[in-house]
């Protein structure tokens, strides 16, 4: 051991005692790189319960490479909305750009100091209350421009934030049936206090009740689903969501629709799909809030029940709401 040690203690002296060449490599600039440290993670998930609030999304500029930097390095960041088709059709996704409204970047540059290799932070701010809706949206940020004559890395120069929006509580308020009409029902049925027609389904009331009809022809016959109700909101209005109230004893739970598609139209005749929504069970109030991708506007809508609770021919609502 002592033998080795000696050895060892020799090596070190002679490095030490030696003018070794600097270290060097031939246009070493080529190897300098400058990046976004998000980029390295792909796309970033980012899941905001919809509300009027902003939340930050940090993004900041990295450098790597064999030289230091000599000077403070500026990097400027903007958002791209021409990439979103192109990262679509790469992960067969459809979403659309975030919309302007619900986010703002109003400081779009960063600085990675002299002689060091990552920069600040800076923040893009995004409400969610401004999304429109449950949709899933993708938010391109890009870096623009260096100030030196440094390569951008074009795998890491991109990150992508795909970006939706879910509910807590429903941050809308419920608009007005006073002036609404019912057009067409498919059926109904006048059930004693309780009413069972369909006009007392927007008459802000409880107490009543549409109710498809339940009573059974000579031939052993009645309406069976689809049920649907044709409403006239006499103005155009901007729909976020919509609620179903069901006749609250439990006795009654097995009318409660649990499959309903929801349309709309600006005249009556034109109609656009919304969604059809599935799995919908009642609260423990005997109601379900039933929110929409994307907002629409719109001065008519079609709510069809495509299937109740348990499955059975009929159907009852107590109240249509809109939001």
């Amino acid at each position: 051991m002592k033998k080795y040690s000696i050895i060892t203690s020799l090596i070190v002296f002679i490095l030490a005692s030696c003018d070794l060449e600097e270290l060097h490599i031939e246009d070493s600039g080529q190897y300098s790189k400058i990046f976004m440290q998000s980029a390295i993670s792909g796309s970033i998930e980012k899941n905001f319960i919809i509300e009027d609030k902003w939340h930050g999304l940090s993004i900041g500029a990295g450098y790597g490479g064999v030289d230091q930097l000599d000077g403070d390095l500026s990097v400027t960041f903007e958002i791209r909305p021409d990439l979103v088709a192109e990262f679509n059709a790469a992960n067969g996704t459809r979403h659309a750009i975030l919309p302007e409204e619900s986010y703002r970047f109003d400081v779009n540059t960063v600085t990675i100091p002299a002689g060091k290799s990552g920069s600040n932070s800076i923040e893009i701010e995004v409400n969610p209350f401004y999304f429109g809706g449950t949709r899933t949206f993708l938010l391109p940020v890009s870096i623009k421009e260096v100030n030196q004559d440094i390569t951008v890395n074009p795998e890491l120069k991109t990150t992508y934030f795909v970006i939706s929006g879910s509910y807590g509580e429903n941050p809308y308020e419920i608009h007005s049936q006073s002036k609404w009409s019912v057009v067409e029902v498919s059926s109904d049925v006048s059930d004693g206090a309780g009413g069972g027609l369909g006009l007392h389904a927007i008459d802000d009331n409880l107490d009543t009740y549409w109710h498809s009809n339940y009573r059974r022809d000579a031939d052993g016959w009645r309406p069976q689903h689809p049920h649907h109700i044709v409403v006239d909101m006499d103005e155009e209005l901007l729909l976020h969501g919509f609620r179903i109230h069901g006749r609250p004893a439990s006795n009654h739970a097995y009318l409660f629709p649990n499959i309903v598609s929801f349309q709309t139209s600006m005249d009556g005749e034109n109609w656009t799909d919304v969604g059809i929504f599935t799995g919908i069970v009642a609260s423990a109030d005997a109601s379900a809030t039933i929110y929409f991708e994307e907002s629409v506007e719109a001065r008519f809508f079609k709510l069809t029940v495509i299937r109740s609770a348990t499955g059975g021919d009929t159907t009852a609502i107590t109240e249509i709401k809109c939001f």
